[in-house]
C-alpha cells in the first residue's frame, strides 16, 4: 500500500502545489497513507467508504485475500455480479446496480487485483491514525456493509479534529448513490480545509 501512496505523493510533488485529496473505498486507504507521508502537500483529505485496512484482524485479511481466488475461479463478470450489489444500499435502483456491475466487470483484472488485495490485507492503520495532521472528512453510507459506519467512526475518532458523516440512503458507494449530498459535503469541507491549510511553499 505504501507504494501506491508514494506514486500519489510523487504526482503531487510534480504539481508543485497543495491539493485537496479525495479517496473512495480502497482509494481512501491510499489517501490516508498519503496524509501520513506528505502533510505539507495537502489542504485536506476526504474519505468515502474508508477503512483502516483489512490487516486489522486475521479474519478480515483472510477474507480479502480470498477475493483474488474467487475472481480467478469465476471470472470478472460473475465476480462483479456477485459483489457489485453489495456496494449499494438495498434501495438502490436496478439501473445503478447494473452500472456498478458493468464498471466492476470491465475493470477488475488479475494479477492486479491480487496485488491490490494483498496490499489491503497487509494494511492496518489503526495505530497510525493519531499521526494524521491534516483536516479530514470521513463520509460513509448509512447502509454500508463493506466498511460501514463502524470504520468511518473509528477513523474519525482516531484523527484529531476529523469529522465523520453518515450519508442517508446510501451504501458503500455513497458518491454514486447520493451524489448531490456527497458533493455538498465535499464542497463545504474543501472551503474550510483550504482556510485551515492555505497555500504556502512546501518545506525544502
Amino acid at each position: 500500500m505504501a507504494g501506491y501512496a508514494e506514486a500519489v505523493v510523487d504526482l503531487m510533488h510534480r504539481m508543485g502545489r497543495r491539493v485537496h485529496l479525495l479517496g473512495v473505498s480502497w482509494g481512501a486507504v491510499v489517501a490516508l497513507q498519503v496524509a501520513l507521508r506528505a502533510r505539507h502537500l495537502l489542504h485536506g483529505v476526504v474519505l468515502v467508504g474508508a477503512s483502516r485496512g483489512s490487516g486489522r484482524s486475521a479474519e478480515a485479511a483472510s477474507s480479502m485475500r480470498a477475493r483474488a481466488d474467487e475472481l480467478r475461479v469465476v471470472g470478472a463478470e460473475a465476480f462483479a455480479r456477485s459483489r457489485a450489489p453489495r456496494l449499494v444500499s438495498p434501495g438502490a435502483s436496478e439501473e445503478l446496480v447494473s452500472t456498478v456491475t458493468q464498471i466492476m466487470a470491465s475493470a477488475v483484472r488479475l494479477p492486479g487485483y491480487a496485488y491490490a488485495a494483498e496490499a489491503m490485507a497487509s494494511t492496518n492503520l489503526s495505530e497510525q491514525l493519531h499521526d494524521v495532521d491534516v483536516p479530514v472528512l470521513a463520509l460513509y453510507g448509512e447502509h454500508d456493509t463493506v466498511t460501514g459506519p463502524p470504520e468511518g467512526e473509528a477513523i474519525a475518532g482516531g484523527i484529531r479534529g476529523a469529522v465523520s458523516v453518515s450519508v442517508a440512503r446510501a451504501g458503500h458507494l455513497a458518491n454514486q448513490e447520493q451524489p448531490e449530498a456527497v458533493n455538498a459535503w465535499i464542497a463545504s469541507f474543501v472551503q474550510i480545509a483550504h482556510r485551515l491549510n492555505p497555500d504556502r511553499p512546501p518545506p525544502t
